[in-house]
């Protein structure tokens, strides 16, 4: 039930014969949604064994209205290679966002990326929706003797928002949500996003992975609810930070392209 297989029966590497699950997915009454993991299959290598990758599904496709079982997703992945155009959008990582096209052909649903022959079939996808994770935590908030009313807060409140004077001159904003979420805006214009990332506590202190930028870390976190200090560094050298209070957000705009 957690695992969907398709091109079932598996009969070895030659052709394969519609089961069930290929039937639902051509007429598009199941298909990975956002957030599950699909796995791709490719022939063997020199040495016999056969090649695979897997990727995220971010959204839940784009479909050809004319030919059953074509289209495409929006998807996270990592270990492929990138571009030199890609290299200089997410910093040289593997990791990155990219288009996966799906095609039915002999039985097999044919992987392609980008814009590149499809190598690759469909073995399936985790279905996310159907996995148990368990009750949530209710009462471990890592940020609660910083922040104000963090008692199930709305998931619109903020928790914590910093000041940070760089040593290149410039200031920023950072907002830390619950649920490990983080933005920054420029101080000028503190209601216009201008990147997003996610938070971690780390000692007396937390890191921030960036989305697009090298990770940052904050340290000798000091103060209460509605004032403190910290310093930390980032890709231009070393910098402080005041604490603000955090207050509610309303009405914010986005430039990063958040769906």
């Amino acid at each position: 039930r957690q695992f969907t297989h398709l091109a079932a029966p598996n009969i070895g590497d030659g052709v394969r014969v519609k089961g069930p699950n290929d039937e639902a997915f051509l007429n598009l009454q199941i298909y990975p949604k956002t957030g599950d993991a699909v796995i791709i299959q490719g022939n063997k290598t020199p040495e016999g064994n056969y090649t695979s990758h897997i990727f995220i599904v971010l959204d839940e496709g784009i479909w050809d209205p004319k030919i059953k079982g074509k289209g495409k997703w929006r998807v996270a992945e990592t270990g492929q290679g990138l571009s030199d155009k890609e290299k200089k959008i997410v910093g040289g990582r593997s990791g990155h966002i990219a288009t996966r096209k799906v095609e039915f052909k002999g039985g097999r649903w044919w992987v392609s990326a980008g814009d590149m022959a499809a190598t690759k079939w469909m073995i399936g996808w985790f279905n996310i929706d159907n996995l148990d994770f368990g009750p949530p935590l209710k009462s471990h908030e890592y940020l609660s003797s910083f922040v104000a009313n963090s008692v199930d807060p709305a998931v619109d409140q903020l928790i914590g928002r910093w000041e940070i004077s760089s040593s290149n001159g410039e200031k920023w904003i950072y907002f830390f949500y619950k649920g490990f979420r983080c933005f920054y805006a420029k101080a000028a214009a503190p209601g216009q996003f201008k990147g997003a990332g996610h938070w971690l506590p780390k000692g007396d202190g937390y890191i921030i992975h960036w989305d697009l930028y090298a990770a940052e870390t904050i340290n000798n976190v000091k103060g209460n609810a509605s004032s403190g200090t910290a310093s930390g560094k980032d890709s231009f050298g070393p910098f402080t930070a005041k604490k603000t209070s955090p207050g509610q957000m309303y009405n914010f705009t986005s430039t990063i392209g958040v769906r």
